[in-house]
Parts: structure tokens; sequence; C-alpha cells
């Protein structure tokens, strides 16, 4: 699934004439501040890895987060949003989030796994199973 805003500058007319090429695409995923990292293969491994979270951290949805958007959305499916949301801290953005998660003041961060391997690729968990996948096209 990619991003709702892929083609927002295309569709805004602010890229008028030009053609769009795709960069990259960057998924979704975990990052953890703890030592050992939780596995995150299957769905029930997700869940089981969000319930036992002593804290997590993800962009706000309301300020039109994709990452968080979709977070939301996946927790809701997973039935364990009112969980989730009582140990939940809401960032501004996934670098907010991953300042978070290396001052080890949250136990796990929900954003773009590029900005992961940015500020610490230690913390990378990994991407969410194919079920919840969300892959955010960057182009040019």
């Amino acid at each position: 699934m990619l991003g709702d805003n892929s083609n927002a500058a295309i569709k805004s007319g602010i890229l008028k004439g030009q053609d769009q090429t795709p960069l990259a695409d960057t998924l979704a995923g975990l990052a953890s501040s703890s030592a050992v990292k939780p596995t995150i293969a299957s769905t029930q491994e997700l869940r089981n890895a969000l319930l036992n979270a002593k804290s997590i951290a993800f962009s706000d949805p309301a300020r039109g987060a994709t990452v968080g958007k979709h977070f939301e959305e996946m927790i809701k499916k997973l039935g364990i949003d009112n969980e989730v949301m009582a140990k939940a801290t809401l960032a501004s953005d996934g670098v907010e989030t991953m300042k978070l998660v290396m001052a080890k003041k949250v136990e796990l961060g929900v954003t773009q796994i590029s900005e992961v391997i940015q500020a610490d690729r230690n913390t990378l968990v990994g991407s969410f199973p194919r079920e919840f996948e969300l892959a955010t096209r960057y182009s040019l």
C-alpha cells in the first residue's frame, strides 16, 4: 500500500507538465530501545510485541502523519487500540519518534524504516507483516 500523499504535488498542480520519477519506497516498521528486540514476522508476533511493550511512540495521526494514521488503523484491526493508546506517546513526526527511542523514553517507536536507519540502525526491529505493510514512495 502506498502512502496517501505519494502524488500530492502532481495532483495539486505544483508540478504541472512534469513527469514523476519514482526514487525509492520505504516501509513503515518498528524501532526498539531494548537490547533484545521483539520478533514481528507474523501478525500474532506483532500483536504480542505491541501488547508487551511498556511504552510506544508514533507520529500523531491528527497532524496528518501517514505512518501514524496507518498505525492507528492497524491497532484497531488487531483489537488492541485501547491497550496501545493507554501507553502511547504521540510524536510530532518520525524524527521525534526516533529521538524518544534513542533517549530510551519509549520502548518501541513506529515510523518509516528509512528514519530508523538514519537515526540508529541498531534500533531496527523490522517492517510490519505483509498484512499490515505500508510503503511510502518518494519521487522526483
